[in-house]
Parts: structure tokens; C-alpha cells; sequence
């Protein structure tokens, strides 16, 4: 019975996402940041498959942080 509510929390939490916006430094459009957000994609995605342990997500915030982007407001999906 505790191994179900164990694998069952884990279901939920799995379904659940912490999701936030990008807020676009002064001056730039959205297309802007759908230009830097797919420059930094590709960037990030190449990187990391040159330095082993390295996570693209984490190279893929670091792009758009040094291209004065800043991560705004957070919020859990369920």
C-alpha cells in the first residue's frame, strides 16, 4: 500500500511543470527574442554535445541571460 502512494505522487509530480517568461531587454521585439531563443537553442544544443556533463538547458539560459534577458515570474501547471 505505501509503495502505491509513493508511485502514485510520483505520477502526479511528474504531470506538474514549473514554467516562466523571458523579460526582453530594453528596446527589443519579440521577434527579437524568437531570433535570440532559437540562436540560443542551436548554440546550447551544439555545446553540449561537445562537454560531456554539460546540460543544454542550463547553456541555453545562460545565451539569453548574456543577452540581457531576465528570467520574470514562475508558476506551477498541473
Amino acid at each position: 500500500m505505501q509503495r502505491l502512494a509513493v508511485l502514485l505522487g510520483l505520477v502526479v509530480l511528474s504531470a506538474c511543470t514549473y514554467t516562466y517568461r523571458w523579460a526582453l531587454p530594453a528596446g527589443a521585439t519579440d521577434q527579437q527574442l524568437q531570433q535570440d531563443h532559437s540562436a540560443c537553442a542551436r548554440e546550447a544544443e551544439i555545446t553540449s554535445q561537445g562537454l560531456a556533463g554539460s546540460n543544454p538547458w542550463t547553456l541555453y539560459e545562460q545565451c539569453l541571460t548574456a543577452k540581457g534577458y531576465k528570467k520574470t515570474g514562475g508558476s506551477w501547471r498541473f
